[in-house]
């Protein structure tokens, strides 16, 4: 069935609560997933950042919501238990449990919820009060939605600006990506060898100060996709040097028949479609300016315990 909306995890982890015992995050994020009946690919299932689990993710988060609503509290450092006023809305039998209905009853969680976006305006009533966000996903995955949905309209402009360059000037590109990626030891290890009559090598990047390792580069600044045709003038033209290493990188996308060719080819060939030579531009700086960060922490609980000593 997949990992639940976030919000299907809150009457469920209240329910577990319910039993009067004392529950760590682990112990609710387990009794959850087989509450869930999920698959060990399911739990194998990371948020983007790789930080956690996804269904360790809305667990935690359950714990937190039900914690700010007052429905339970923290007797000590990760662990849970249930409040008197869990325990009485267990006891009117809800058949769920939202959000919507924790930030119109419980005032508490509506100055968490709303906290983000500054104080209630003049007027307004918990039913106006809006909710975070979308009630499936957690804060986590919200911020990383919003990232994923910038960094996708980043990708898009890239490949737009890469589109108008000139042949030349996107060999160039390729070029120095490579550079910032550590291919080369200094500027002069690496040789823009594209023009005409370059025989299908772009670039050749000399990995030791003799030039006994060398990449050679294949850049195609195309919109069509490459096929397995091109991709053998490329390993001939490697042939004529004597090369076993070789990149090809396109703006657009590679045909199976090409990827299957370099897979089977004796040769060591690295292909870079359009995506993911836009996404290491903006791994490494290239053709990208950092206009804002952001440094998302958390508690250092071996603080607080070395403090409390």
């Amino acid at each position: 069935m997949g990992i639940p909306a976030f919000q299907n995890y809150l009457l469920p982890a209240l329910q577990a609560l319910g039993n009067g015992e004392v529950w760590s995050n682990d112990r609710l994020s387990e009794q959850l997933s087989l509450h869930f009946k999920l698959t060990p690919e399911d739990k194998a299932n990371l948020l983007p950042s790789g930080v956690r689990p996804r269904y360790r993710d809305r667990a935690i988060w359950a714990l937190t919501y039900l914690f700010h609503a007052g429905l339970a509290r923290r007797p000590a450092r990760g662990k849970y238990e249930i409040t008197p006023a869990g325990v009485s809305l267990l006891g009117s039998n809800p058949k769920e449990l939202t959000q919507r209905f924790l930030i119109d009853n419980y005032p508490a969680f509506r100055a968490f919820a709303t906290q983000s976006s500054g104080n209630e305006p003049k007027g307004t009533t918990p039913s106006s009060v809006t909710p975070m966000s979308a009630a499936e996903q957690t804060p986590s995955d919200r911020f990383e939605t919003a990232f994923n949905e910038l960094q996708a309209t980043l990708i898009a402009e890239l490949l737009d600006r890469l589109a108008a360059m000139t042949p030349e000037g996107f060999e160039h590109a390729v070029l120095k990506l490579l550079r910032a990626m550590g291919y080369a030891a200094d500027e002069q290890s690496v040789q823009h060898t594209g023009q005409s009559g370059d025989e299908g090598i772009d670039g050749v990047i000399h990995q030791d100060p003799m030039g006994l390792d060398r990449v050679y580069v294949q850049a195609k600044n195309w919109a069509n996709p490459v096929s397995g045709p091109d991709l053998s003038k490329f390993v001939g033209a490697m042939d004529l040097q004597g090369a076993s290493k070789g990149v090809f990188v396109t703006r657009s996308s590679f045909t199976a028949q090409a990827v299957g060719f370099a897979e089977k080819s004796m040769k060591r060939i690295v292909l870079v479609d359009g995506n993911r030579f836009a996404r290491l531009m903006i791994q490494y700086g290239v053709g990208v300016t950092t206009i804002r960060s952001y440094q998302v922490c958390r508690a250092d609980a071996d603080f607080f315990d070395e403090t409390a000593e």
